[in-house]
Formats: C-alpha cells, structure tokens, sequence
C-alpha cells in the first residue's frame, strides 16, 4: 500500500518591526508608512529620514527657506525705498517723471527677486484644477468689496487723521501708458505670483489653508511699508485676493481682480 506524501507547512517569514521616523514638526517617532502624523496632524513626506538617519532638508524645506528669503529681500528693498523717499522729502517736490522713474525702479528690482524665487521653487504655480467659473462669478462682488474697502479706509485717514496717502496724488495723461504698467500690470502679475503662489505653495504644505490666506495677507501689507498707513488695507485686499486663489485653485482671477482694482484708482485719479 502505496503512502500519500504529506506536505508540511513551512514557518512563513518572521513579521518585520515597522520603519520608524521622526515627524518634521513635533519631532515624534511615528511610522513611516502613514501619510499624516496621528500627534501634530502634519503631512508627511517620502523624503522624510528615518529616525537615526542625518536629516538632510528636504526639498518643500528648501522651498519654504527660498520663499522667506525672497520676502527677506522684497521686505528690504520696501524699507529702501521709504528711507529714500524721507531722506528726499526735504528738497522739494518730485516731478510726475522723477515719480515715475522711483517706482519702476522699485517694481524692476521686485520682479527679478520675484522671477529668481519662482524658477528656483519646484512646482511654485501648480494649484489644484483651476475653477475659472466659480472665480469669474466671484471676480465682481470681492472687486466691489475691495473698492469699499479701500475707499472707505483712506476717506477715514483722510478725513480723521488729515493725511493724504492711498489714492490721493493726481495723474497726467501724458504717462498713461507708463501708469498703467507700473500701477496696474507689474502688481498685477508679480504681486500675485509672488504671494498667492511662491509664497502660498510652500506656506500651505505646512500652515493649512486659512493661516496661509492670513500670513501671506499680512506680508503682502507689510511689503508695502512705504506706505505704512495703508498696510491695514492692503492685509484686508490681500485676504479677499488669498480666498479668490484658494477657492478657484487659478492664479488667473486674483490677476484679474488686482488689475481692474489698480486700473479703478488709476481712472478717478486721472479724472481729479
């Protein structure tokens, strides 16, 4: 009688210990197959290093250093240009041409450090699909909220504090064409690629959506300081430009709005 062969089961491979490592921001040991930290709730990365391995930064690390340096130095070219414009106070007032010539040398120096600071962040303007339609919905009421703002603010600080600053001076038609690329063009496109995209991308990853809107508000007034008594404003028109970028996931309509705003001012200040 012939035996039937038994197989015999083979002891399966040992269950391996999880690969650790430590959180970017609390510092915790987690595992490093999970996408979120259970502790703090930050998003983590594959090129996080395992916990004992040299953390070396990785490259939404660098981005964020690259942002911030890039605002370190529009920041202080800001700071410039007011320290410029009180030393010159005193020796009488500029032609509408010296004006002109300051301010384009302004924007000039803020679009390279703009241009060098996006070609040197990766992926610095992908968004999320893009909903132009919810953004030109949008686009005419915050354009009204921003007008209301913005007037409504300078009439109380022209009115209550008497000081002229906003849109107070008056405009030739002979610039026009130079108006309207210094007031309306350049803040339009570098203003907005600067700060709702080479600023918002890499703030996002680690702030969450609304403190984004908020801190990047924020730089964008202080980026103007010279013009200290409209910063409030401008956090206020930087909030409703943030919220536009967020909500449509496009660069397009914050553009769009920035530059009909602008060229608003521009008209009734040519018109007075």
């Amino acid at each position: 009688m012939k035996c039937k062969d038994v197989s015999v089961s083979e002891p399966g491979p040992e269950r391996l210990p999880p690969v650790m490592q430590d959180c970017w921001r609390c510092q915790k040991t987690v595992e490093a197959s999970i996408s979120k930290c259970p502790h703090c709730g930050a998003p983590l990365r594959p090129d996080e290093p395992i916990a004992g391995s040299p953390r070396l930064p990785s490259a939404e690390s660098q981005d964020q250093r690259r942002a911030l340096v890039a605002f370190a130095l529009t920041l202080l070219v800001s700071v410039g240009f007011a320290v410029f414009q009180s030393a010159t106070a005193g020796q009488g007032e500029l032609s509408e041409k010296d004006r002109l010539v300051q301010i384009s040398v302004l924007e000039l120096i803020d679009v390279i450090i703009v241009l060098v600071a996006f070609f040197s962040i990766s992926r610095a303007v992908v968004t999320t699909r893009p909903n132009h339609g919810l953004g030109f919905l949008l686009l005419f009421p915050m354009l009204a909220l921003a007008l209301g703002i913005n007037f409504g603010y300078h009439w109380i600080i022209n009115n209550h504090l008497g000081v002229m600053e906003g849109p107070g001076e008056t405009q030739s038609m002979s610039f026009l064409p130079w108006y309207i690329v210094v007031i309306c063009l350049q803040p339009a496109i570098f203003e907005e690629l600067f700060f709702r995209s080479v600023l918002f991308r890499p703030l996002q990853k680690v702030m969450g959506n609304h403190m984004t809107v908020l801190v990047t508000s924020v730089m964008f007034g202080v980026a103007h300081i010279y013009v200290p008594l409209s910063i409030p404003m401008l956090i206020s028109m930087g909030i409703i430009l943030g919220y536009l970028r967020l909500w449509t996931g496009s660069l397009i309509v914050p553009m769009l709005l920035h530059f009909i705003h602008n060229g608003v001012i521009l008209a009734l200040q040519l018109q007075a």
